[in-house]
């Protein structure tokens, strides 16, 4: 644009809107609004509420329901390591026991014998330790 036309256009008188302008267009906006932008009836609101209940509902059932499994996983382990620490206290007590022979006869009869205890010598007390 040249320097005269934008002089021209400076000298043009500048148009002003009419009072009620702003207000008229406006309605006329509103009006003529697409159905997709109005404002939704309530039972539709109403529906949405409800569904956006549903899923809070859901997820805090979901996160509940998860807690629970994490905290009975976490009993579990630690009945686990209990069990554990039984089983090793049994197995030390098994590999510390004494070697002893059993002889049982058909009428119900069991002899233990303990064969740390030399019966020829009877160097060592027998061991008086009831096996049943």
């Amino acid at each position: 644009m040249s320097q005269r036309e934008h002089d021209s256009l400076q000298a043009l008188p500048r148009a002003t809107a009419s009072p009620g302008f702003t207000d008229d267009v406006m309605r006329r906006v509103r009006r003529e609004r697409p159905a997709a932008i109005r404002r939704l009836p309530f039972t539709m609101r109403l529906a949405a509420a409800a569904v956006a209940f549903a899923f809070l509902l859901g997820g805090i059932q979901f996160v509940h329901a998860e807690l629970a499994q994490r905290q009975r996983i976490a009993t579990l382990r630690s009945e686990q390591q209990q069990i554990e620490a039984e089983l090793a206290v049994v197995r030390q007590m098994a590999h510390a026991g004494e070697p002893v022979v059993v002889l049982e006869d058909g009428k119900g009869t069991r002899v233990v014998m303990d064969l740390d205890t030399d019966l020829d010598t009877n160097t060592e007390q027998p061991s008086h330790r009831n096996y049943d």
